[in-house]
């Protein structure tokens, strides 16, 4: 497979978004798998998660910084 490393970007908001202690983030994705895909190397193979390079490794991830006030 040809997996590109700029295809795991790295979003920066515009303004911080204060999360309250205790509070639950959720992440949402979707793969494209079809046809239309250009990169997609077969869209017949089902998408499973796995740890090889070959494999679908969606994460969600963040960076965050303790508020100064």
């Amino acid at each position: 497979p040809a997996y590109n490393y700029g295809w795991q970007p790295h979003y920066l908001l515009n303004e911080p978004v204060r999360v309250s202690a205790g509070s639950t983030v959720r992440v949402i994705g979707a793969l494209d798998n079809s046809v239309s895909n250009p990169t997609n190397p077969d869209p017949s193979l089902e998408i499973k998660f796995g740890l090889n390079s070959w494999e679908e490794m969606f994460t969600g991830y963040f960076t965050y910084h303790p508020a100064l006030d």
